[in-house]
């Protein structure tokens, strides 16, 4: 099934159908806490909804794949892995993701598979796009909240002040022009 504006709550129910019967109970919640934090965050800074949406929700499609079956999926999309990766799957499920949305339920959206790729690592040079859903996981209602070998116990509040000044350095460089500045 692919995406179509007048498709798209079949197209959505259609995800998450999928999601469902994969996914572990907790997992599925958080996902779908992230999709709708994505698309809120993407309507505040004028950023495509749906698409965000879309990405919220393949995120972490990955994640709950053990061992064999993810090396598995790699070899099938031809994802090569680094050593740092072979030896730490766990941030595969990424990239990972972004495959299984490419490959199975083709999308080819550029910047959406970005952000389903880096949503746990980053990279430097990030679109507004990709920034959005790798906060998104991080400030999700839900409440998981995780970083990287690093337990952090942070406010909400401070989070999304923290998500609001990263956004709004972009969309102040997007803004800015030479009138502006004098």
């Amino acid at each position: 099934m692919k995406y179509t504006f007048e498709n798209r709550r079949k197209y959505f129910d259609y995800i998450e159908n999928y999601l469902k019967a994969k996914l572990k109970k907790s997992r599925y919640r958080h996902t779908l806490g992230v999709a709708h934090t994505a698309a809120c965050m993407a309507m505040r800074y004028g950023v495509d909804v749906d698409k965000a949406y879309i990405a919220g929700l393949f995120h972490d499609c990955a994640k709950c794949l053990d061992e064999k079956q993810t090396l598995k999926l790699c070899k099938k999309y031809k994802l090569e892995l680094d050593d740092f990766q072979r030896n730490n799957l766990f941030i595969v499920h990424g990239p990972l993701a972004a495959k299984i949305a490419q490959y199975e339920f083709g999308i080819d959206d550029e910047d959406l598979l970005n952000g389903i790729k880096y949503h746990t690592t980053g990279r430097p040079e990030m679109s507004l796009f990709e920034k959005i859903i790798y906060l998104a996981d991080f400030i999700s209602a839900d409440g998981a909240v995780s970083l990287i070998g690093t337990a952090v116990a942070i406010t909400g509040a401070a989070i999304i002040g923290i998500a609001s000044w990263i956004l709004g350095i972009t969309e102040s460089k997007k803004s800015s022009s030479p009138e502006e500045t004098t």
